[in-house]
């Protein structure tokens, strides 16, 4: 009879250690959903990321191609807006540029 108590208390043990486990093992399984999310996550992340990564190779080659350097070393966008705002006049060549680029525009 001690021994069937001795065994039937170890049944109990066994019981309560397995109902933790279970409940241990969906924790793990709701943390490695969550962590697959994000991975997915910044996958997207890392593609987008390559995606403007190439546009701003591509954009800065258009820019290169599009703009021009005069004699004094002035660069000059063609095909673009002739007059910058003044808001976008920046350092002491600004006003410089500015008349070479009305002037620019004048003679089209």
């Amino acid at each position: 009879m001690r021994r069937l108590r001795e065994r039937l208390v170890e049944l109990e043990f066994l019981r309560a250690r397995v109902d933790e486990l279970r409940a241990e093992n969906h924790l793990l399984h709701d943390a490695r959903r969550e962590l697959e999310d994000q991975l997915a996550s910044r996958d997207r992340d890392v593609t987008s990321l390559g995606q403007l990564g190439r546009e701003l190779a591509r954009y800065k080659q258009l820019l290169q191609q599009a703009s021009e350097v005069d004699d004094n070393g002035n660069v000059f966008i063609s095909d673009l807006c002739p007059i910058r705002p003044p808001h976008r006049q920046l350092g002491m060549y600004a006003g410089i540029h500015e008349r070479k680029i009305q002037g620019y525009a004048h003679t089209q």
